[in-house]
């Protein structure tokens, strides 16, 4: 005789689902912040670009250099450094935080102040409709058939068959498929 479960649903576990119906999940993605800005183009600013390996400009060549860096994170006590530096202590100070990195230096005909780029990306995933509820089963101890042992029904293990029929109710010690029966209830039973 094969050892038979009923496992219900812990009902102060039952909550509505705000995103019910919903076939549509956003995920955040990594922000990208990037800072473009213009210096004017001086013998000290050649000197710091050389010593940090950003390159060499001629300073007799270019009179005003465009740099553009990428961040890793932006604060709001950063952006009102950023906006009260200007030339090379701008370009020290962008150089100098943590995570920062250089994406291109340019010659520019314009001297433009501090701009800030933060991109959010955001990744769509779809799936199939959300359910209305949100809920747990209780906690209850099956037994194998075959082995004996008794552990928590939330250990059972599920496989697919070849032709792709789910198996379940398998055993995690000794790996017998459909080791005792197990019901659970159905959240339309309990929910309205």
């Amino acid at each position: 005789m094969k050892n038979e479960y009923f496992v219900s649903i812990d009902k102060k576990s039952i909550k509505a689902n705000p995103n019910a119906g919903s076939t549509k999940t956003f995920i955040h993605g990594i922000n990208e912040i990037k800072i473009n800005f213009c210096v004017f183009n001086t013998g000290k600013v050649g000197a710091f670009m050389l010593k940090n390996n950003l390159g060499f400009i001629n300073p007799l060549a270019v009179g005003i250099l465009q740099f553009s860096f990428r961040l890793k994170e932006l604060s709001r006590g950063l952006i009102k450094t950023l906006y009260k530096k200007k030339d090379l202590g701008l370009l020290k100070y962008v150089f100098s935080i943590k995570g920062s990195s250089i994406i291109c230096v340019g010659s520019s005909n314009s001297y433009s102040n501090v701009v800030i780029d933060e991109d959010m990306h955001l990744q769509t995933i779809n799936h199939s409709p959300e359910d209305k509820w949100f809920y747990k089963y209780k906690n209850i101890k099956v037994r194998c058939n075959e082995c004996g042992k008794r552990f928590s029904h939330t250990k059972l293990e599920c496989d697919e068959n070849y032709d792709g029929s789910l198996i379940s109710s398998i055993c995690p010690y000794c790996k017998t498929v459909y080791c005792c029966e197990v019901e659970y209830e159905e959240i339309s039973e309990v929910a309205k």
